[in-house]
């Protein structure tokens, strides 16, 4: 009997102590995690718009800044040459150092140029039997912006002018321009519309296309029969003006989209502005100065939040608890007319930890700029003890 007595206790403790492993052994419920959103408002920027007409203002990472004016479909001129210069390079690619395909120019060619001379247009002087490259084509439509050119490069890569139109057109559908319509390749008809803000849009793709970049930062070009061609943009190689287009015609008046890059808090910037309905295009490109001038002043190095700064908790069910905080002061160089909202990210965080580790990240986005920082412990999180583990 007393033997047995010694079994059945050695069983009980044997069972007590797998059922205390079984216990001590179960998974761990996750921390509760709580973040807070922090907040930087925006100051009131004000950039010297002109009293006319509609504009904006981007830059090539914080995305569009700001705009002034009634963002409506207006006749744009001869920056509808960016469009067309955008469609070729899709249609007939070419790469920087290439000249392309050979076009001949054809009695069609001359009658364009004719035909615009005639209107006040702006043309580059072609014959027929003319050997001219892609490249020298697009030279000769962006640089002394030629009307005829644009016609001819929109024959040569589409077959009629009818045919550009539709795909130009469907390609501003592809990209999300819905106010942006072309009704001819050079701008010359005022049927052919756009807004200030959509037309950063293609400034910005025209800049991130190599070859056309390299073209409109060209201030002169030799061309076959037409010779040397000046650059319109009077203002390109000052006040870091890089590119892109003017434009001008009784119906839209004066038209510029330009690309500058500034050096600004150490930072380097490449900003893509457009005026549209100046009275001139000189006066389109030298309000375009005055607002270029003004950006260093429109940035700053904000501080959203200050070193052990408490961006956010965690409490395990034992009792155990830690503040997390941010590792260093979070800063960054912003356009002060926008609003900020930087949001804590916390990892899956097992005990212990401690004080110090990093726990996760605060973070937010201007455009495709993200700025970050990290997230720490203040203090040590404990681990469960063991007899919290066996009975809770």
């Amino acid at each position: 009997m007393h033997f047995r007595l010694k079994v059945w206790l050695g069983l009980f403790i044997a069972c007590l102590l797998l059922l205390g492993i079984y216990l001590y052994s179960r998974p761990i419920p996750e921390l509760k995690v709580s973040t807070i959103t922090l907040t930087s408002p925006a100051e009131t920027v004000s950039l010297p718009w002109p009293v006319y007409g509609q504009d904006a203002l981007a830059e090539e990472d914080f995305g569009l800044l700001a705009s002034y004016g009634e963002q409506k479909a207006v006749p744009m001129a001869s920056t509808a040459k960016i469009i067309t210069a955008l469609a070729v390079i899709k249609q007939k690619p070419l790469k920087t150092g290439e000249q392309g395909p050979i076009i001949t120019i054809s009695q069609t060619d001359v009658d364009s140029f004719n035909s615009y001379y005639n209107q006040g247009g702006s043309v580059a002087k072609v014959a027929v039997g003319e050997q001219i490259s892609q490249y020298q084509a697009l030279q000769a439509m962006l640089i002394p912006s030629a009307n005829n050119f644009a016609d001819t490069l929109a024959r040569w890569a589409f077959g009629s002018i009818e045919a550009y139109v539709q795909y130009a057109n469907q390609m501003l559908e592809a990209m999300k321009l819905t106010k942006t319509k072309v009704v001819d390749a050079s701008g010359f008809s005022a049927g052919s519309v756009s807004t200030a803000e959509e037309l950063i849009k293609m400034g910005e793709a025209l800049m991130a296309t190599p070859v056309l970049a390299e073209i409109v930062g060209q201030q002169s070009a030799e061309i076959p029969v037409a010779g040397k061609v000046n650059n319109i943009n009077w203002m390109l190689g000052s006040d870091g003006v890089v590119g892109i287009k003017t434009g001008n015609t009784d119906e839209a008046g004066g038209v510029f989209v330009f690309a500058a890059k500034r050096q600004i808090l150490s930072q380097d910037m490449t900003f893509i502005g457009a005026i549209m309905s100046a009275p001139t295009r000189n006066q389109a490109i030298t309000d375009s100065r005055t607002i270029i001038r003004s950006l260093d002043s429109a940035f700053e190095e904000r501080i959203i939040a200050k070193k052990d700064q408490i961006v956010g908790s965690l409490s395990a069910p034992w009792g155990a608890s830690a503040n997390a905080v941010l590792a260093d002061d979070f800063k960054a160089v912003v356009w002060k007319g926008q609003n900020i909202e930087a949001k804590t990210r916390l990892d899956k965080i097992a005990a212990p930890l401690k004080a110090g580790a990093q726990v996760g990240t605060i973070r937010f986005t201007l455009g495709e700029r993200s700025f970050s920082e990290a997230v720490v412990l203040k203090d040590s999180l404990e681990a469960p003890p063991w007899h919290w583990r066996i009975f809770r």
